[in-house]
C-alpha cells in the first residue's frame, strides 16, 4: 500500500524537470528574487487547488465503487435466494476493488447456475410433454400432469423465476418414471425394426403399404427431431402458459407415436413372415445351386463356367432365385439334346448312390423297365438320385458305418486267406508275425466298427419306431453274426472262398415296377 511519502516522491520526479525549465526561463527574463518568490507562491496555490480537486474526484470514485458494490451485493443476495442458497459472505479484510471483483465473480457464477436451471427445467418439461403426447395419453390427463410443472413465465411453487433443485428433482423423477415404462417397448421396437431392416436388405423386400414404409425409413421412437421450436413461445422464449396450445402444437409437430403392444405384435408377425420368406429363398436357392452343379457335371460344363455363374448369382434375393430357376430350365432342355452323353453319367451316379444305400439290385431291376424309353429313364434317374442323396444324408451315419464294417471285414478275410497260404508258414522275413499282428489290429477295428454301426442303427430305430432291415431282409445284427459264424467255421478252401465273396448286404430281387427301398430300410 502506498504512503504519502511515496506519492510525493513520485510527484517530485515530474516536478523537478518542470522546475528546472521554469528556473531557466526566469533566469532568461531576469526576475528579481522578490518576484520569483511571489510567482512561486502563486504556483503553489495553483498546485494545492489542483491537488484538492483531484482528491475530491477520487472521493467521488470511492462513492461510485461503494454504490456498485452494494448493487452487486443486492443482486448476489437475490440470486442466492432465487436458487435457494444461503447468502454469500465475502472474506473479511478485502479492499474495495477486491470486494467488487469477488462479488462480480460470484454473481457471474450464480447467474450461470440460474440459466442452467431454467434450461434444464424447460428441457425436462418439454420432454415430459412430448413423451406424454406420444404415449397416447388423453389431454385432460396430460394437463393435470403438466399443471404440476407450469412454465417459467408463470408463478412457480417456489415463488420465483428460477426452479429449485427440489422442483427439478421431482420433474426429473416423473420423467424417468414415464421413460422407464416405455423403455422396454422402445427397446423391443428398435430390435424388431433392426431385424426387419436387415432381413429386407437380405431378401430385397419392398414395403407393401405406408405403415411398412414408415418402419423401414423413419427413425426409431425417441430419435425424432426436437419439436421445441414449434411450440408457441412468448417474447422471452418461454413456452406459452396455455397448456392446451402446447399440447396441440406438440401433437401437430411431433410425429412418431410410441409403439403399443399391438404394434409390437404386428411387427413380430411381420418379421416372422420375412424370416419364413428368407428361409424359403435360402432353401430354394441352395437346392437349385446343388442341382445345377450336378446338372453341369453331367452336362460336362467347365469348372470355370460353373464358378462364374455361381459368383454372379450369390445371395438369396428373388432376382437370384429367378436366375437360378432359368438356368435350371435351360439345363433340363440341354440334357435332352445331349441325352446319349448325359444318360451314362446319370447311370454311373445312381449306381454309386444305390451301392452306398444298399439298394443297388433294386435300382438295376427298375432301370431295366425303362429300356427303350430314354427320356422317361432320365426323368426317373434324376428324381431317384435326389431321393437317394436325401436318404443317404439323413441316415449317413448308418450307411457309412455299414460300409466301414464291410470294408474292414473284407480286409480281415484277405488276411485270413494269406495266413493259410503254405508259403507263409516258412515265416521268411517274419511275414507270419507281421500278418498275425495285422489280423489282431483288423479284428479290433472290425469289432469297433460293428459296435458303432449297431449304435447308429439303434438310434435310427428309436427315431423311426421300426426295425432297420438290410436289402436281403435281415437285420444288421443277424447278418453280422452269420459272418462271424462263417469266419469260425470249417477251414476248407471252398468254404473259405465263399466267405471271401460273402457280403453283409445280400441281393434281393424286387418285383417289376417297384420303386421303394427294401422293407424297413431308411426312406
Amino acid at each position: 500500500m502506498d504512503s504519502g511519502d511515496a506519492i510525493c516522491s513520485q510527484l517530485s520526479a515530474g516536478l523537478y524537470k518542470n522546475a528546472d525549465e521554469l528556473a531557466t526561463l526566469w533566469n532568461y527574463v531576469g526576475f528579481e528574487e522578490v518576484e520569483r518568490v511571489k510567482r512561486t507562491q502563486t504556483l503553489n496555490a495553483l498546485l494545492e487547488k489542483v491537488f484538492a480537486e483531484f482528491i475530491q474526484a477520487e472521493n467521488a470514485t470511492v462513492l461510485e465503487l461503494n454504490t456498485q458494490i452494494e448493487a452487486c451485493r443486492r443482486q448476489t443476495a437475490e440470486a442466492c435466494q432465487s436458487l435457494g442458497l444461503p447468502p454469500y459472505l465475502p472474506e473479511r479484510g478485502l479492499t474495495i476493488c477486491q470486494l467488487k471483483k469477488d462479488l462480480e465473480q460470484k454473481l457471474k457464477e450464480l447467474e450461470a447456475e440460474q440459466a442452467q436451471r431454467k434450461a434444464d427445467y424447460r428441457r425436462l418439461r418439454k420432454e415430459l410433454l412430448q413423451i406424454s403426447v406420444r404415449m397416447g395419453l388423453e389431454d385432460e390427463f396430460i394437463k393435470k400432469k403438466m399443471n404440476e410443472f407450469p412454465p417459467i413465465t408463470s408463478t412457480l411453487p417456489s415463488d420465483g423465476s428460477v426452479p429449485t433443485l427440489k422442483e427439478l428433482t421431482r420433474l426429473r423423477s416423473v420423467l424417468e418414471e414415464d421413460q422407464s415404462s416405455i423403455e422396454p417397448l422402445v427397446s423391443k421396437f428398435r430390435s424388431l425394426q433392426a431385424d426387419i431392416l436387415r432381413l429386407s436388405a437380405d431378401i430385397d423386400y419392398q414395403a407393401q403399404n405406408e405403415k411398412e414404409q414408415s418402419v423401414m425409413t423413419d427413425a426409431s421412437p425417441g430419435e425424432e427431431e426436437d419439436c421445441q421450436n414449434q411450440i408457441p413461445a412468448d417474447a422471452n422464449g418461454d413456452h406459452s402458459a396455455d397448456i392446451d396450445s402446447e399440447i396441440r402444437a406438440m401433437r401437430a409437430n411431433c410425429s412418431g407415436a410410441l409403439p403399443t403392444e399391438a404394434d409390437l405384435e404386428e411387427l413380430a408377425n411381420w418379421r416372422l413372415r420375412m424370416v419364413k420368406e428368407k428361409a424359403r429363398l435360402v432353401g430354394s436357392c441352395d437346392e437349385l445351386r446343388a442341382y445345377l452343379r450336378s446338372m453341369w457335371t453331367r452336362l460336362g460344363r467347365s469348372q470355370e463356367d460353373q464358378e462364374a455363374f455361381i459368383a454372379k448369382c450369390s445371395g438369396y434375393k428373388p432376382t437370384v432365385l429367378s436366375l437360378l430357376e432359368a438356368e435350371a430350365d435351360a439345363c433340363r432342355k440341354e440334357r435332352l439334346k445331349t441325352i446319349h452323353a448325359y444318360l451314362p453319367r446319370l447311370l454311373s451316379e445312381i449306381t454309386e448312390l444305390a451301392r452306398s444305400c444298399f439298394v443297388e439290385a433294386q435300382e438295376l431291376t427298375i432301370i431295366e423297365e425303362f429300356i427303350g424309353n430314354e427320356e422317361a429313364l432320365v426323368d426317373y434317374l434324376e428324381r431317384r438320385i435326389e431321393e437317394l442323396k436325401t436318404i443317404y444324408q439323413k441316415h449317413r451315419q448308418v450307411y457309412d458305418g455299414i460300409a466301414k464294417f464291410q470294408s474292414l471285414w473284407r480286409a480281415l478275410l484277405e488276411v485270413e486267406q494269406r495266413m493259410r497260404d503254405p508259403a507263409i508258414l516258412s515265416n521268411r522275413g517274419g511275414i507270419l508275425l507281421k500278418t498275425e499282428k495285422e489280423k489282431k489290429r483288423l479284428l479290433k477295428e472290425v469289432q469297433k466298427a460293428e459296435m458303432e454301426t449297431k449304435a447308429a442303427i439303434e438310434q435310427y430305430e428309436t427315431e423311426k419306431g421300426e426295425v432297420f432291415h438290410l436289402s436281403n431282409g435281415k437285420t444288421f445284427q443277424e447278418a453280422a453274426e452269420e459272418q462271424w459264424m462263417e469266419l469260425k467255421g470249417p477251414r476248407d478252401s471252398s468254404s473259405r472262398a465263399g466267405k471271401r465273396n460273402s457280403s453283409l448286404i445280400g441281393r434281393k430281387t424286387v418285383s417289376a415296377g417297384c420303386d421303394q427301398g427294401p422293407p424297413g430300410a431308411p426312406v
